[in-house]
Formats: structure tokens, C-alpha cells, sequence
């Protein structure tokens, strides 16, 4: 997994934790399809290893 992606999981994971109640409603549906890739791979990787 690229930097710059995990920059940006971390990114999306912070402004959800800074949301009233946690939620993913913060970002939008674009940037919530892009942290569900994200995860998927990142987890794919994790199992590789």
C-alpha cells in the first residue's frame, strides 16, 4: 500500500473520530467508497503477509 493512501485512511479516520457521534456522514459518498477500498485493501494485504 502507496503512502500517500495511508496518509488518506488516516486522514478520513480522523475526521470521523473529530464527528459528533463518530459517524461516516462527515465525508462524502465519494470519499466513503475511496476509505472502502482502502480498508479492503489493506486488509487483502494483511492476510498476504
Amino acid at each position: 500500500m502507496e503512502t500517500a493512501d495511508i496518509e488518506r485512511m488516516k486522514e478520513y479516520i480522523e475526521r470521523i473520530g473529530r464527528a459528533p457521534n463518530h459517524t461516516v456522514e462527515v465525508l462524502t459518498l465519494e470519499e466513503r467508497r475511496d476509505l472502502g477500498h482502502l480498508l479492503s485493501t489493506r486488509i487483502t494485504e494483511n492476510e498476504r503477509s
